[in-house]
Protein backbone atom coordinates (compact mmCIF):
# COMPACT_ATOMS: atom_id res chain seq x y z
CA UNK A 1 0.00 0.00 0.00
CA UNK A 2 2.85 2.35 0.31
CA UNK A 3 3.94 1.80 -3.00
CA UNK A 4 0.59 2.64 -4.32
CA UNK A 5 0.55 6.21 -2.09
CA UNK A 6 4.09 6.80 -3.70
CA UNK A 7 2.62 6.20 -6.97
CA UNK A 8 -0.31 8.22 -6.67
CA UNK A 9 2.21 10.36 -5.13
CA UNK A 10 4.53 10.53 -8.09
CA UNK A 11 1.16 10.63 -10.48
CA UNK A 12 -0.08 13.87 -8.46
CA UNK A 13 3.14 15.55 -8.74
CA UNK A 14 3.39 14.70 -12.47
CA UNK A 15 0.17 15.82 -12.66
CA UNK A 16 0.21 18.87 -11.00
CA UNK A 17 3.83 19.71 -12.89
CA UNK A 18 2.53 19.04 -16.43
CA UNK A 19 -0.51 21.78 -15.16
CA UNK A 20 1.87 23.89 -14.03
CA UNK A 21 3.78 23.59 -17.52
CA UNK A 22 0.55 23.48 -19.39
CA UNK A 23 -0.46 27.17 -17.04
CA UNK A 24 2.87 28.70 -17.40
CA UNK A 25 2.97 28.05 -21.51
CA UNK A 26 -0.57 29.33 -21.94
CA UNK A 27 -0.02 32.58 -19.41
CA UNK A 28 3.49 33.10 -21.70
CA UNK A 29 2.12 32.87 -24.46
CA UNK A 30 -0.95 34.99 -23.28
CA UNK A 31 1.97 37.77 -22.39
CA UNK A 32 3.45 37.60 -25.71
CA UNK A 33 0.06 38.19 -27.90
CA UNK A 34 -0.23 41.20 -25.17
CA UNK A 35 3.32 42.43 -25.35
CA UNK A 36 2.81 42.51 -29.48
CA UNK A 37 -0.51 44.44 -28.86
CA UNK A 38 1.19 46.79 -26.38
CA UNK A 39 3.79 47.30 -29.08
CA UNK A 40 1.42 48.04 -31.63
CA UNK A 41 -0.44 50.78 -29.26
CA UNK A 42 3.12 52.34 -28.62
CA UNK A 43 3.26 52.18 -32.38
CA UNK A 44 -0.02 53.49 -33.07
CA UNK A 45 0.44 56.60 -30.09
CA UNK A 46 3.93 57.27 -32.17
CA UNK A 47 2.59 57.61 -35.35
CA UNK A 48 -1.01 59.38 -33.46
CA UNK A 49 2.07 62.43 -32.29
CA UNK A 50 3.41 63.30 -35.51
CA UNK A 51 0.03 63.63 -37.32
CA UNK A 52 -0.95 65.81 -33.99
CA UNK A 53 2.20 67.98 -34.65
CA UNK A 54 1.29 68.07 -38.65
CA UNK A 55 -2.84 68.91 -38.13
CA UNK A 56 -2.23 72.15 -36.03
CA UNK A 57 -0.07 74.06 -39.07
CA UNK A 58 -2.56 72.35 -41.53
CA UNK A 59 -5.64 74.25 -39.44
CA UNK A 60 -3.87 77.34 -39.45
CA UNK A 61 -2.98 76.83 -43.42
CA UNK A 62 -6.74 75.87 -44.21
CA UNK A 63 -7.99 78.81 -42.12
CA UNK A 64 -5.89 81.22 -44.01
CA UNK A 65 -6.78 79.54 -47.55
CA UNK A 66 -10.62 80.42 -46.12
CA UNK A 67 -9.97 83.63 -45.02
CA UNK A 68 -8.00 84.07 -48.56
CA UNK A 69 -10.88 82.62 -50.61
CA UNK A 70 -13.59 84.67 -48.70
CA UNK A 71 -11.47 87.69 -49.84
CA UNK A 72 -11.25 87.01 -53.19
CA UNK A 73 -15.20 86.24 -53.48
CA UNK A 74 -15.97 90.19 -52.30
CA UNK A 75 -14.15 90.87 -55.82
CA UNK A 76 -16.62 89.69 -57.55
CA UNK A 77 -20.32 91.15 -58.69
CA UNK A 78 -23.08 89.16 -58.34
CA UNK A 79 -24.53 88.48 -61.66
CA UNK A 80 -27.82 90.55 -60.74
CA UNK A 81 -25.83 93.81 -59.30
CA UNK A 82 -25.48 95.90 -62.67
CA UNK A 83 -26.86 98.45 -60.37
CA UNK A 84 -23.72 98.90 -58.28
CA UNK A 85 -21.40 98.60 -61.37
CA UNK A 86 -23.68 101.46 -62.79
CA UNK A 87 -22.85 103.25 -59.60
CA UNK A 88 -19.68 103.16 -59.54
CA UNK A 89 -18.81 104.40 -63.05
CA UNK A 90 -21.10 107.56 -62.54
CA UNK A 91 -19.20 108.03 -58.78
CA UNK A 92 -15.61 107.47 -60.92
CA UNK A 93 -16.53 109.99 -63.60
CA UNK A 94 -18.11 112.90 -61.12
CA UNK A 95 -15.04 112.95 -59.32
CA UNK A 96 -12.99 112.74 -62.67
CA UNK A 97 -15.30 115.11 -63.99
CA UNK A 98 -15.81 113.67 -66.84
CA UNK A 99 -18.38 114.53 -68.91
CA UNK A 100 -20.48 111.27 -68.98
CA UNK A 101 -22.66 111.35 -72.20
CA UNK A 102 -24.43 107.72 -71.85
CA UNK A 103 -24.53 105.01 -69.57
CA UNK A 104 -26.50 101.77 -71.08
CA UNK A 105 -26.43 98.02 -69.93
CA UNK A 106 -24.79 95.60 -72.90
CA UNK A 107 -25.87 91.54 -72.49
CA UNK A 108 -24.20 89.59 -70.15
CA UNK A 109 -21.91 87.33 -71.08
CA UNK A 110 -20.79 83.26 -69.48
CA UNK A 111 -17.27 83.37 -69.46
CA UNK A 112 -16.10 79.97 -67.75
CA UNK A 113 -16.86 78.30 -64.35
CA UNK A 114 -16.70 75.12 -62.95
CA UNK A 115 -17.40 73.20 -59.28
CA UNK A 116 -20.83 74.94 -60.04
CA UNK A 117 -19.94 78.37 -60.28
CA UNK A 118 -20.81 80.61 -63.18
CA UNK A 119 -18.64 83.84 -64.02
CA UNK A 120 -20.37 86.41 -66.52
CA UNK A 121 -19.37 89.50 -67.99
CA UNK A 122 -21.87 92.48 -66.91
CA UNK A 123 -20.79 95.11 -69.70
CA UNK A 124 -21.49 98.51 -69.58
CA UNK A 125 -21.23 100.85 -72.83
CA UNK A 126 -20.05 104.38 -72.19
CA UNK A 127 -19.79 107.52 -73.91
CA UNK A 128 -17.49 110.31 -72.64
CA UNK A 129 -15.64 113.38 -73.27
CA UNK A 130 -12.60 114.37 -71.39
CA UNK A 131 -8.99 114.72 -71.66
CA UNK A 132 -6.66 112.11 -71.49
CA UNK A 133 -5.45 113.20 -67.97
CA UNK A 134 -8.73 112.65 -66.42
CA UNK A 135 -9.52 109.88 -68.59
CA UNK A 136 -6.21 107.90 -66.93
CA UNK A 137 -7.13 108.96 -63.79
CA UNK A 138 -10.70 107.62 -64.26
CA UNK A 139 -9.55 104.18 -65.70
CA UNK A 140 -6.89 103.80 -62.71
CA UNK A 141 -9.78 104.32 -60.06
CA UNK A 142 -12.25 101.61 -62.19
CA UNK A 143 -9.32 99.26 -61.91
CA UNK A 144 -9.01 100.10 -58.27
CA UNK A 145 -12.32 99.61 -57.13
CA UNK A 146 -13.19 96.83 -54.34
CA UNK A 147 -14.67 95.05 -57.06
CA UNK A 148 -12.53 95.90 -60.21
CA UNK A 149 -13.79 97.15 -63.34
CA UNK A 150 -12.26 96.81 -66.47
CA UNK A 151 -11.82 98.18 -70.17
CA UNK A 152 -13.02 95.35 -72.84
CA UNK A 153 -12.59 97.39 -75.68
CA UNK A 154 -12.09 101.50 -76.07
CA UNK A 155 -11.95 103.84 -79.27
CA UNK A 156 -10.91 107.58 -78.64
CA UNK A 157 -11.87 110.07 -81.37
CA UNK A 158 -11.40 114.27 -81.82
CA UNK A 159 -8.74 116.59 -81.34
CA UNK A 160 -7.36 117.24 -77.77
CA UNK A 161 -7.77 118.65 -75.21
CA UNK A 162 -11.22 117.22 -75.17
CA UNK A 163 -11.40 113.73 -76.69
CA UNK A 164 -14.75 111.35 -77.03
CA UNK A 165 -14.33 107.98 -75.82
CA UNK A 166 -16.51 104.98 -76.75
CA UNK A 167 -15.79 102.34 -74.25
CA UNK A 168 -17.43 98.73 -73.00
CA UNK A 169 -16.26 98.10 -69.63
CA UNK A 170 -17.24 94.40 -67.90
CA UNK A 171 -17.48 94.08 -64.01
CA UNK A 172 -17.07 90.11 -63.47
CA UNK A 173 -20.11 88.33 -61.95
CA UNK A 174 -20.20 85.29 -60.39
CA UNK A 175 -23.29 83.48 -60.30
CA UNK A 176 -24.10 80.18 -58.55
Amino acid sequence: MNDKKVIIGIALAVAALLDLLVIVGLQISHFSVQEGQMKQLRTDIASAERESALRDPLLREKSQIEEELSVMQTRFLRKDDVSYLLAQVNQASKREKIELQSTRLLKQETVGGGSGITFYYLPVAVSMRTDYHRLGRFLNELERQAVPIRIKEMTLSGETPQIQIEAELIGVARGE
